[in-house]
């Protein structure tokens, strides 16, 4: 599915000047393109943050406490999920 947008006639001006001056993109629709991706990542970043903030919160309330204040490792992730998987008569992760 292609979806379009539109800019203002200055900002249209403005991103093929510093296309032509960076000489990093071969047209519009590329810097277009990479800019999309580029949000896009940051949204999903944005989105894992939420989660771990959440499955950290989640453990703190049932008397977890991180090795490292505010984070937690690996280990402590996976010891967390075998333990709610445990409970609920699952597999642990990773065959363990």
């Amino acid at each position: 599915m292609v979806e379009s947008f539109s800019l203002n006639a200055n900002a249209i001006k403005q991103i093929e000047e510093l296309i032509k001056e960076s000489g990093l993109y071969g047209s519009k629709s590329e810097f277009y393109r990479e800019a999309v991706r580029e949000k896009t990542l940051e949204l999903i970043k944005l989105k894992q943050t939420k989660i771990r903030k959440e499955f950290t919160e989640i453990a703190r309330k049932r008397g977890y406490k991180p090795k490292f204040p505010g984070f937690l490792t690996r280990e402590e992730k996976i010891e967390i999920a075998d333990k709610y998987l445990e409970e609920r008569g699952l597999k642990k992760l990773f065959g363990r």
